[in-house]
């Protein structure tokens, strides 16, 4: 994921790297706003002895306040260091100063949280950076009763980061802003999941908003995605030009009505190549694997395999994840082109299919997107040895261009990505009377026909 760049403020920090305890004193970070303008702060962070797989220490809470008041709440998830960002929201030129604590919210066998190399990042007024900065949202805490009330964040569908995308509209320019979520408690279930996106982590955008030159809001322009999809005007409050919402449904939509007590200001400077999927934002912060992972496994959803055919979850570890861009191609179909993806492991002759033989879980053509294909428990990169695109729905005139391969990859015994170099050379089309293409075969002899075959170095 892509970041703006951005001038960053001196740091006079009273203390720069501290592990701070559960009850114990506060860290302080003082440093001067050079202009006024908005500004986020980054810190490494980590928490002794929390795992987000494991029940009763799931995580730890950072709670971020700026001059006394709170700003935002850290969802920390291990005790693997990861850079995270929050948004401080407006500031008067001079000096300011950020306070980190252990917040009470935090489950209990959370007992510290270490924050490390804290960097204030300012983006002046006026500036493209505090264009996008102004208008991030603040997002509450989800409160559902049935899913454990005020503080359930902490222990399921935790909101771990945030991004923008800005679209040229004429004169003006809209602003849209994303959140990845650990997972979703209810909406898509997870080997759907898996088989059209690659992940079972939840991605949404949450708000949308036009500005003019000068980066103010146009009236009426202000929209979020609200219950069942659906894209609502923003009638919330703001603070400032940020709008306060707040997640309220068990697949995590958004409304503009807010009574949570947990609040996360995400950092949203990044932005996602517009040639990639959204899924790649996991790829910038890697260790949201072991997050998705790690929920996954504590809620019980991981089953064992019991064969080629079987619809269940497995292992996160078990599957090959790939990024393609496929678009349809030829004469307008009547329907959606629809595809999946097949894997052949050495020694096997069983074609592992990302869709499970489902056509609910087939893939839409409709640019760059990522999918997951569950392999037998062990398979790795040297054991594949085919890789195919496949049609799933019958209309003869639609046909399924694949013009790229961006990544494949496996995860690691700590679900890290362990990458597998991919290459497309020339695109690849599927339909009408060719049903299926391979993309890559570790066994084929290069041909000639390159719209039929790729290769991966």
């Amino acid at each position: 994921m892509a970041s703006l760049p951005s001038p960053s403020v001196e740091l006079e920090p009273d203390r720069p790297n501290a592990e701070i305890r559960r009850g114990g004193p506060s860290a302080r970070l003082a440093f001067a706003a050079p202009r006024r303008g908005e500004t986020i702060v980054f810190a490494e962070l980590s928490a002794r002895s929390v795992d987000w797989g494991r029940p009763g220490a799931e995580c730890a809470v950072l709670r971020v306040a700026l001059d006394g008041k709170h700003a935002s709440d850290v969802i920390v998830l291990s005790e693997r260091g990861a850079m995270r960002g929050v948004s401080l929201g407006h500031l008067e030129e001079g000096r300011h100063t950020v306070t980190f604590s252990v917040s009470d919210r935090s489950p209990a066998g959370a007992t510290s949280i270490n924050v490390v190399d804290p960097l204030v990042v300012h983006a002046n007024a006026g500036s493209a950076e505090e264009m996008v900065y102004r208008h991030a949202p603040v997002l509450y805490g989800r409160t559902l009763p049935e899913l454990g009330g005020p503080q359930q964040n902490t222990v399921t569908d935790a909101p771990l980061v945030a991004w923008h995308r800005v679209t040229e509209k004429g004169t003006s320019r809209s602003i849209e802003y994303s959140v990845l979520w650990t997972h979703e408690d209810g909406g898509t279930d997870g080997p759907s999941l898996m088989a059209k996106w690659g992940r079972t982590t939840d991605i949404e955008w949450v708000y949308r908003v036009e500005v003019d030159a000068r980066g103010d809001r146009l009236p009426g322009s202000a929209v979020i995605q609200g219950v069942e999809h659906a894209t609502r005007p923003f009638g919330g409050a703001y603070e400032r030009d940020h709008p306060l919402l707040q997640t309220c449904t068990d697949n995590n939509m958004v409304s503009d009505r807010v009574d949570g007590d947990l609040r996360f200001f995400l950092a949203a400077d990044g932005t996602i190549d517009p040639g990639r999927s959204r899924e790649s934002v996991m790829d910038a912060e890697t260790w949201i694997y072991a997050a998705m992972a790690g929920e996954l496994h504590r809620a019980g959803l991981v089953e064992r395999w019991r064969g080629p055919d079987d619809p269940s979850l497995g292992d996160p570890r078990d599957y090959l994840y790939v990024e393609l861009d496929a678009r349809p191609a030829g004469v307008a179909p009547i329907a959606e082109p629809l595809f999946a993806l097949g894997v052949r492991v050495a020694g096997d002759p069983m074609l592992y299919r990302s869709d499970r033989g489902a056509p609910e879980r087939a893939l839409p053509a409709t640019g760059p997107r990522r999918a997951a294909i569950r392999l037998p428990p062990g398979t790795r990169a040297e054991h594949v040895v085919e890789l195919r695109a496949l049609r799933v729905d019958s209309d003869p005139r639609a046909e399924v261009l694949i013009s790229d391969v961006m990544s494949a990859f496996f995860l690691d015994a700590a679900y890290r990505p362990h990458p597998v170099g991919a290459r497309l050379p020339a695109p690849v089309r599927i339909g009408g009377f060719r049903r299926q293409a391979v993309l890559w075969s570790r066994l084929a002899e290069p041909r000639s026909d390159r719209s039929l075959e790729g290769g991966w170095v």
